[in-house]
């Protein structure tokens, strides 16, 4: 059993490059995350909005990481959702989502451990749909000025194969006119 694992994974590596997390040495595998694009906020929603990467570099043991801060712009106190708390990247167009990588906020309990890539031989492993829980996104009590943060983890999509694809992603926002793209780079 151990011998077929270890023949797999060097047949894998050495003839073909699988992205699989457990076929992949931490040298070989790096992408790198950036955000290209965030759009302004709309201002009659009264918040700043700063989105940034914390940990850039992708490797089979370094999972990327965003900050997302949210500053109340108000006068007073209110309650302010997270602009984005988990998804696949969408098309504002079509309306229809991409795939590739997927975003989960730290305080969704559906993400789990970062999902591992899927081996480019191993079309079984993939799963065809996401499911996602259904809860209250993050939100916060703000006071004027006041700001919440949160942190969101970039995942490899287990839909499709290969590893973090390279390309950009658009991610827009379940609860404002607000929107993003990441950029994944070799």
């Amino acid at each position: 059993m151990y011998r077929r694992g270890f023949l797999y994974s060097l047949v894998c590596t050495v003839a073909t490059g699988c992205l699989h997390s457990g076929d992949v040495d931490a040298e070989e595998f790096r992408r790198y995350i950036s955000v290209d694009e965030v759009e302004d906020f709309p201002e009659d929603a009264s918040l700043d909005v700063e989105l940034t990467v914390e940990r850039k570099l992708v490797t089979v043991d370094e999972k990327p990481v965003l900050r997302l801060r949210v500053t109340n712009l108000g006068e007073e106190e209110r309650e302010v959702r997270t602009p984005f708390y988990k998804g696949a990247p969408e098309n504002r167009l079509t309306r229809r989502f991409g795939r590739g990588v997927l975003l989960y906020s730290k305080a969704a309990p559906d993400r789990g451990e970062p999902l591992e890539c899927i081996a480019e031989e191993d079309p079984s492993a993939r799963v065809e749909d996401v499911v996602w829980t259904d809860e209250d996104p993050v939100s916060w009590m703000l006071g004027p000025m006041e700001t919440g943060e949160d942190e969101l983890f970039v995942v490899d999509d287990p839909g499709v194969r290969g590893c973090y694809p390279t390309g950009r992603y658009r991610f827009e926002s379940y609860y404002y006119s607000w929107g993003f793209s990441l950029l994944v780079e070799d």
